[in-house]
């Protein structure tokens, strides 16, 4: 069994299956790593907001609120959402037999990205798996390659591809 550190949480890849766990919190935890700052100034600026929200009698009062409903909601719907929508775009574990190769993409505007062609017999699917963004995520696709290719996994750029799936 071996895992490897993506972009929000871990990939772990056992004797039968590939095990993602994108987490909630594994994304800010990636977040905090790359930048030291960032954990500072957000515990800040929840803490400006809640202030804002309860003891401010502008009409800032009622902008804070929305923001503190509109974290609420979205952190709710981030953690229910591939609950609910379960396929295997959202799968969280895959049979390794299932998987016909691994394929990453670099791209400007979203980074590195894992995409897991999937073959269930029915279905023919992809599962993405975003890796972290800068340094970091050159890092992790080294190690993801090395790790699929391990595992007998074929792993490829996805422009290399020669089927509609990329």
């Amino acid at each position: 069994m071996r895992s490897i550190e993506v972009g929000a949480g871990t990939v772990t890849i056992t004797a039968e299956t590939i095990q993602i766990d994108l987490g909630l919190f594994g994304g800010l935890r990636r977040l905090q790593e790359q930048s030291k700052l960032v954990f500072p100034f957000s515990i800040v600026g929840l803490l400006v907001t809640l202030h804002t929200a309860v003891f401010d009698p502008t009409p800032l009062r009622v902008f804070a609120r929305f923001i503190i409903i509109f974290i609420v909601a979205g952190v709710a719907l981030g953690s229910l959402l591939p609950r609910i929508r379960n396929n295997i775009g959202t799968a969280t574990e895959i049979p390794r037999t299932n998987v016909k190769r691994v394929e990453y993409t670099r791209s400007r505007l979203f980074g590195l990205k894992l995409r897991l062609i999937v073959d269930d017999g029915e279905t023919t699917g992809v599962r993405p798996v975003p890796l972290a963004a800068r340094q970091l995520g050159k890092q992790q696709l080294a190690e993801a390659k090395q790790t699929f290719e391990d595992a007998g996994i074929t792993v490829v750029p996805a422009e290399d591809t020669d089927d509609g799936d990329g």
